[in-house]
């Protein structure tokens, strides 16, 4: 079988030496590299404002994060995507202060939507919980 270019009457190709099988073949090999990229973990989603970040991966995986950068001494951050559970992790990072020679943040009372961190610091001998630290937050879980 040929065929045919009917504006100028030119043979093009003879299909009928095409090896079916070898196409098949083809054809699976394409389906499973499909599928294995389906199968690959990648960012469907992602978002950046100001200090503000999250990344959600095609498995349900969140990555969060962000900056407060004046606190009260017991602030409570508010993620910007709901956890299933609480079973997330929380890493915070007290920002530098110059005006303050100690500082501490504790991590509590966690739900699937927030979180509270306490804060507090000295300024050379004086001791004061509601001295504000500013810090770094970033949450990971399904």
């Amino acid at each position: 079988m040929y065929l045919l270019n009917t504006n100028k009457g030119v043979k093009m190709a003879d299909i009928s030496k095409i090896d079916m099988e070898r196409i098949n073949g083809l054809l699976d090999k394409l389906e499973e590299v499909s599928n294995k990229i389906n199968s690959m973990k990648h960012i469907i989603e992602e978002y950046h404002s100001g200090t503000q970040w999250y990344k959600i991966w095609s498995d349900g995986w969140i990555e969060q994060g962000g900056y407060v950068s004046n606190p009260s001494s017991n602030k409570t951050v508010t993620l910007l995507k709901s956890y299933n559970n609480i079973n997330y992790s929380i890493q915070c990072q007290y920002a530098h202060d110059s005006n303050s020679t100690g500082r501490f943040l504790s991590v509590g009372n966690k739900t699937n939507s927030t979180f509270m961190v306490r804060t507090g610091a000295t300024n050379l001998d004086n001791w004061s919980d509601s001295y504000p630290v500013p810090f770094y937050w970033e949450v990971k879980g399904y």
